[in-house]
């Protein structure tokens, strides 16, 4: 989150201090972490040819039996 912010405010696309109260707000959400099984994440990766990024959502969507939601058009082909 805080690179994209990062990234917009660098790309002019929102200036600092909006990235800044945008950070903040998302340190105030109650979002539950969930740790993804590494070596499970690489197997996915290798095998589906994904980024260890993209093969990490994979990991979470299967491991919590959760849809995987994502614009991402060879993810939701493959996974949807």
């Amino acid at each position: 989150v805080f690179n994209g912010l990062q990234t917009a405010a660098m790309r002019k696309r929102i200036n600092i201090t909006l990235a800044k109260e945008l950070g903040k707000r998302f340190l105030l959400m109650s979002i539950e972490l969930v740790e993804i099984d590494s070596m499970k994440t690489l197997q996915l990766a290798d095998k589906h040819e994904l980024t260890f990024y993209d093969a990490s959502y994979l990991y979470l969507s299967k491991s919590q039996s959760a849809e995987l939601l994502t614009l991402d058009k060879k993810l939701k082909r493959e996974f949807n």
